[in-house]
């Protein structure tokens, strides 16, 4: 048996798709007060166990955190 087999044969692959996190500056529930609370979200974010692979990022009707969050990822800060 080849291992794409053996793969598709043990069933289904779950995973945890709900760290729920608010960002700093969200309009709603920003609960974050460092000197620098950006960085204690990205923080907050690299430094869980098990390790966050997708992030979603929604701030109620607005796109200033995500805009915040993308160009921290160009910057590399996010993975």
């Amino acid at each position: 048996m080849s291992e794409v087999d053996a793969d598709a044969s043990r069933g289904s692959l779950w995973h945890s798709w709900d760290p729920h996190i608010h960002a700093s500056g969200t309009a709603m529930n920003d609960q974050f007060s460092e000197s620098d609370p950006w960085g204690e979200f990205l923080q907050r974010i690299t430094e869980q166990d098990p390790p966050i692979r997708a992030l979603d990022v929604t701030d109620y009707f607005l796109v200033d955190i995500y805009e915040k969050a993308r160009k921290t990822k160009v910057r590399a800060l996010l993975t």
